[in-house]
């Protein structure tokens, strides 16, 4: 298992998604990436329940079928993932500022480089 990386939010969005482009664990403040999908138990997809654009219903599906390969969550919340096939999908969803902001460095960092 790789070591996890240490970021922060002023990394810019290029040091994110060379983490994620590698499939490398990072940590910046309450931003982190993952291998695989997060439990759906004790909370641990955070406010994903709550989400009404359809992304967590995808999450959910995804990862039941074994297939999510990387997760981003802002706090405990699943805002990215990676599907098996490679593909990105982003939580449209609004949650708080500080997610709404974790989302902006992620989505930029899918679009202009993954």
């Amino acid at each position: 298992m790789s070591e996890i990386k240490n970021l922060t939010l002023r990394s810019g969005w290029s040091v994110f998604a060379s983490a994620m482009g590698h499939g490398e664990p990072f940590r910046a403040s309450n931003l982190r990436g993952t291998s695989g999908s997060v439990s759906d138990s004790f909370g641990g997809c955070g406010r994903l329940y709550t989400c009404r654009c359809g992304f967590g219903e995808l999450y959910r599906a995804s990862a039941a079928a074994d297939g999510v390969a990387y997760t981003v969550r802002s706090f405990h919340t699943p805002i990215a993932f990676r599907s098996v096939s490679g593909e990105w999908h982003m939580d449209k969803c609004h949650y708080s500022n500080r997610t709404t902001r974790h989302q902006n460095l992620i989505s930029a960092a899918i679009d202009r480089a993954l």
